[in-house]
């Protein structure tokens, strides 16, 4: 929601299976309530579920599914976000002028990443980098990038690093506990 205004289609890629086997019946329930997407896909984990090369590669093809079908709608860039990642809408628009005035660039970020409380963030940015609005076409994949990223989010081998947005990572904030989320982060075994 905090970027809506600034994109044209918002696809949702889901399931209701976690890669290690958890069902949360929560998001068939927020689908069936929220009108803040145009198009969702579901993806359920299959053979393999409960390895963490499993998780990464089911990962790696839910956000190219979402790509895909950016594709097949004729967009020339996307985002790739997770529900629990949001933006300030004026960095966000920020950032869009950035990449309309450059786009063959792929962008990344720096992230805030958040912990127990929407209010409380870890002092500093996180270690890592997000890739923020890439051109496409564009696939996804474990290939080298200039900047620490996330493996199944890697859509080109360099990114131009935009400091002055971030990504707020809510990744620790649950409403079912964090326990919930270290038996079913696709980073598990870290």
């Amino acid at each position: 929601a905090s970027i809506r205004d600034h994109v044209d289609v918002v696809i949702i890629v889901w399931q209701e299976k976690s890669n290690w086997g958890e069902v949360n019946p929560d998001v068939r329930e927020w689908l069936n309530h929220n009108n803040s997407y145009d198009i969702h896909i579901q993806m359920e984990p299959g053979l393999g579920l409960g390895s963490t090369q499993f998780a990464m590669k089911h990962e790696t093809a839910k956000r190219q599914a979402g790509i895909n079908k950016a594709i097949e709608l004729g967009c020339t860039h996307f985002i790739g976000m997770d529900s629990d990642e949001l933006y300030r809408t004026d960095e966000f628009a920020a950032g869009k002028a950035k990449a309309i005035r450059n786009p063959s660039i792929s962008f990344a970020v720096p992230i805030w990443v958040y912990y127990k409380s929407p209010t409380l963030c870890l002092d500093g940015f996180d270690t890592t980098y997000v890739p923020f609005i890439c051109p496409l076409p564009a696939t996804t994949g474990m290939r080298k990038t200039n900047l620490l990223i996330d493996p199944t989010r890697r859509t080109s081998g360099d990114y131009e690093l935009l400091p002055y947005i971030a990504m707020r990572h809510f990744s620790w904030v649950r409403k079912n506990g964090i326990e919930s989320k270290t038996r079913n982060s696709t980073a598990r075994k870290n």
